[in-house]
């Protein structure tokens, strides 16, 4: 019987998220085991629905390459947000069987952010669903969540790779997987869009970076051409054989780490 645990920490990212299913795929095939998750905007996305247990891998990665950008364009006539999310509402409900966060088969938390207070939210009870859209609702794209008197937008804006969550839920290993990473700055902004969506990646990135001292290993894989607000099925494909690489190629670290904690547990 193990006595350690490893969290798996997945950050936000749109589109360049879909890494995170290739990073997922090859824990798996590998028979590594994930005993905690932790996620923000994407990374809540597909944190959650793996953690619910509801779902397999063939589903979850099927899912991941059927998504459009229409799939998130309910439009919304509130001045609050562009989009409502009630249709990736409906896609998680169906994906989570709608259950709370309590009868997941992991533990998993996702983080927002209070809109007023500016505080990092931690969501690890309650409807999952609802957490998940809190974690994932980026300021001006997706409606607020209204939450016990809070008013919740996408975690990134306090802390986009909340490892310190994890360590906090009793992860002895931190495996975090990073999609704003070093491969997809320094972009030459073409449109408005481009632009605000430069300067978000930037403030997120050097957030991640402040997370250095809570993971044990970070995968960061290549999505230099996926853009994170395109969703289509090619570039979906490309951003979860990306994490897979990078999961790969970190895998005889990982199996390094693992071997270091079962000898430090066992001495003890």
């Amino acid at each position: 019987m193990r006595n350690y645990k490893i969290g798996l920490v997945l950050g936000g990212g749109g589109a360049l998220g879909f890494s995170h299913v290739g990073v997922l795929q090859v824990l798996e095939e590998n028979n590594i085991p994930v005993d905690i998750v932790c996620g923000t905007s994407m990374g809540a996305i597909v944190g959650g629905v793996y953690a619910c247990g509801e779902t397999d891998m063939q589903t979850i990665t099927s899912t991941a390459l059927k998504m459009k950008t229409i799939h998130l364009a309910d439009v919304n006539f509130n001045l609050r947000g562009l989009f409502r999310g009630r249709k990736i509402i409906k896609n998680l409900s169906k994906l989570t069987k709608d259950k709370n966060i309590e009868d997941y088969k992991l533990p998993f938390c996702c983080v927002a952010t209070d809109l007023i207070t500016g505080k990092e939210v931690r969501l690890d009870k309650g409807n999952g669903v609802r957490a998940i859209r809190a974690s994932m609702g980026v300021p001006g794209l997706f409606t607020p969540v209204e939450y016990d008197n809070m008013m919740l937008v996408d975690g990134g804006v306090t802390n986009n790779l909340p490892c310190n969550v994890a360590r906090d839920m009793g992860a002895d290993i931190i495996i975090a997987v990073s999609a704003y990473n070093r491969y997809v700055l320094h972009k030459k902004p073409n449109t408005s869009i481009d632009t605000l969506s430069n300067a978000f990646l930037l403030s997120i990135y050097e957030l991640d970076r402040k997370q250095k001292r809570h993971y044990d290993l970070l995968i960061e894989p290549q999505l230099d051409e996926i853009d994170q607000f395109v969703f289509k099925k090619k570039k979906t494909a490309i951003a979860i054989q990306r994490g897979r690489e990078a999961m790969e190629g970190a895998l005889p670290k990982l199996k390094e780490l693992i071997k270091e904690m079962e000898t430090k547990k066992t001495s003890k």
